[in-house]
């Protein structure tokens, strides 16, 4: 007898308050600054928020690596 696993991951949506209070108290001019680097892309402050608040599917990976970098 063969067994199969599957493995399901749940994705929940972005828990993003956290870095909605961060973004907010960032200075104007820091916002334009690369935080992360995206298959190859670099992200701003400004644009992780955009992708965040939408709830994209690159928002969700600008939010796992910035925690994974312990920014959040």
């Amino acid at each position: 007898m063969i067994a199969f696993y599957t493995h399901y991951v749940l994705v929940k949506p972005v828990d993003s308050e956290h870095f909605m209070k961060l973004y907010s108290s960032l200075p104007l001019k820091e916002r334009d600054m690369t935080i992360v680097v995206i298959d190859g892309e670099p992200m701003s402050w400004r644009r992780a928020y955009e992708e965040i608040r939408a709830q994209t599917t690159l928002g969700e990976a600008i939010f796992n690596k910035l925690i994974e970098l312990k920014i959040l």
